[in-house]
């Protein structure tokens, strides 16, 4: 997601018509821990080791879903502070905090964070390597800890004590929660595609379902994307639904 969502009422708008929301997360012996994790952090008095919650997964496993269902959630849930939660990704972090050394704008960009009770931040593995960006982000972690901040971050790998990241930040996410999804399992998948065909009101003959879960391995959205596509087209025919799936699985491999 490009976009960067603060709490207000017209950003919220953009996720009404969104349907990941986490009541809608299916979940499976892949994703269990990482979505009870995420419910435990919506609880406004969850234990202090939760905070940041780092939830790690391959791209199209759900870690986005699971997001924007949080964010949803905090927003209605605390209407009055709604202003005070945002969500960002890792690239547009980057972006906002070199626009504000670049203008000599660096106080109010931290003072705009400070605001904030809750940070939601997507692709944080794309602050690799970006050493100063890092350090900005965990001394913005600790300030904001201290006021009772929460972090929910996402990734498509781990934080590890390397060259391309600094100590700090390592320490402070080491110190979270850190909770991996795993690639889904074949029931899950079988779970995600049979959810699908209630919303279409259409069926899809098992053998058709085991190829999309076979084809689609570990990638939900590649997996998601097929299915919609078949149903919504009404694609019945062996060879419309194999070129359907390479299609969609050839766009993925270009990403």
């Amino acid at each position: 997601m490009s976009q960067m969502f603060s709490g207000n009422p017209a950003n919220l708008r953009l996720f009404q018509y969104n349907t990941k929301h986490l009541n809608n997360f299916i979940v499976g012996n892949s994703n269990q821990y990482a979505y009870k994790a995420v419910q435990l952090v919506a609880n406004t008095h969850c234990p202090e080791y939760y905070n940041p919650l780092l939830i790690i997964g391959s791209p199209g496993s759900g870690k986005t879903h699971l997001l924007e269902g949080i964010y949803q959630k905090f927003c209605w849930k605390l209407k009055s502070a709604a202003s005070k939660i945002y969500y960002t990704t890792g690239l547009n972090f980057s972006r906002e905090y070199v626009a504000a050394i670049r203008s000599n704008g660096l106080d109010s960009f931290r003072q705009r964070y400070f605001t904030y009770k809750i940070v939601l931040m997507d692709d944080i593995q794309l602050l690799k390597s970006k050493k100063k960006t890092q350090h900005e982000f965990a001394y913005l972690f600790d300030m904001m800890n201290e006021k009772g901040g929460k972090f929910i971050l996402a990734s498509n790998s781990p934080v590890e004590p390397n060259i391309a990241w600094d100590y700090r930040l390592v320490s402070r996410i080491k110190n979270g929660l850190n909770i991996k999804i795993n690639p889904p399992d074949y029931q899950t998948k079988m779970n995600i595609l049979q959810t699908m065909q209630l919303k279409f009101r259409r069926k899809i003959d098992q053998s058709v379902l085991d190829l999309i879960a076979q084809k689609a391995d570990t990638n939900l959205h590649d997996l998601m994307e097929i299915a919609e596509k078949i149903l919504s087209g009404n694609i019945t025919s062996r060879n419309g639904i194999e070129k359907t799936i390479s299609d969609i699985m050839g766009q993925g491999s270009q990403h």
